[in-house]
């Protein structure tokens, strides 16, 4: 979260747009990742990018910073956003199959990783939906078990459970250093 967040959402409220400037830098590669991960194509992910901080922009006035979470209410939008260009696309993978975890293909350290990357990816083909998006915020977005709750419309607890119940599925399905990592980003 940004530190000056809400000041800054209150000014733009106000018509004070250039204050917007700050929360579009902080955000746009967080959402960019989200996006790129499930749309898997650069220019695809650019326009629905600009797409979703239009979005934001135009239903700005409405938001209320009491009720939500500035981040969460933005990966709700990418998230509509990416569900309407599936829509839209009407690709034969369904949303359900859609997702992704950070590419690092620079060094030969990298294999290592990547080989780790892929049976993590085989290991959350396992999981629900649902159970698949949860561990994927909170591990590879490192949001707050709060902000999930909100982009998936459920209380805090039951996105700690479905989290905690993800994990517990995974146990069986990744390396026990994995698994210890998954563990330990529950408790963050």
């Amino acid at each position: 979260m940004l530190e000056n967040e809400k000041q800054l959402i209150i000014l733009c409220k106000k018509g004070e747009w250039e204050n917007f400037s700050p929360l579009y830098d902080y955000y746009v590669e967080k959402i960019y990742k989200f996006i790129f991960f499930k749309v898997k194509h650069q220019e695809n992910t650019e326009d629905l990018v600009s797409n979703v901080f239009l979005k934001a922009v135009s239903a700005l006035p409405k938001f209320d910073t009491e009720k939500s979470y500035f981040s969460a209410w933005l990966y709700k939008i990418a998230k509509n956003v990416v569900a309407d260009y599936y829509r839209f696309k009407r690709e034969e993978s369904g949303l359900d199959e859609v997702w992704g975890l950070k590419a690092d293909d620079n060094t030969e350290k990298d294999i290592e990783k990547k080989e780790k990357k892929e049976e993590i990816k085989r290991a959350l083909k396992k999981l629900k939906p649902e159970q698949r998006e949860v561990v994927i915020l909170r591990v590879w977005h490192e949001l707050s078990y709060k902000e999930i709750a909100q982009i998936i419309k459920k209380q805090e607890t039951n996105a700690k459970m479905i989290f905690c119940r993800a994990v517990k599925n995974l146990k069986y399905e990744v390396p026990f250093s994995l698994f210890i990592y998954l563990l330990i980003s529950a408790n963050q």
